[in-house]
């Protein structure tokens, strides 16, 4: 599975046992709980304190949003790929799909194989 946000705390303490993999993200700051609290609701370990993600146990890619590119090389048949945010433009907010750039690297992955039921990962 692959997210992409600003930045992660990939040492959060829901995250200890988690198969998580940074890929890139910005230096961590107080900018980073929207992407950490996203991570963990799909990763966050299976244990005695805080949540459990749905996801628990998966194997998690994490991008920064500048690597939108690299995240679409990544991309294989059966990734699931989670877009965790939004734009503001003129004021209103919109969803990622509206910037004609992503909406291409988006069409690519799905057409990849991207958010199907079988994966070629191991």
């Amino acid at each position: 599975m692959f997210a992409i946000w600003i930045c992660v705390y990939q040492n959060h303490e829901d995250f200890k046992d988690a198969n998580l993999a940074v890929v890139s993200s910005r230096p961590e700051t107080q900018d980073c709980n929207h992407g950490t609290a996203s991570t963990g609701c799909i990763i966050a370990t299976k244990n005695e304190f805080g949540v459990t993600g749905i996801a628990h146990g998966c194997q998690f890619y994490f991008y920064d949003t500048d690597d939108l590119d690299q995240l679409t090389d990544d991309t294989q048949p059966g990734d699931i790929v989670s877009f965790d945010l939004q734009f503001r433009i003129e004021n209103k907010l919109l969803p990622i799909t509206s910037i004609r750039n992503w909406w291409e690297r988006i069409k690519i992955m799905v057409d990849r194989g991207a958010n199907r039921s079988s994966s070629s990962r191991e």
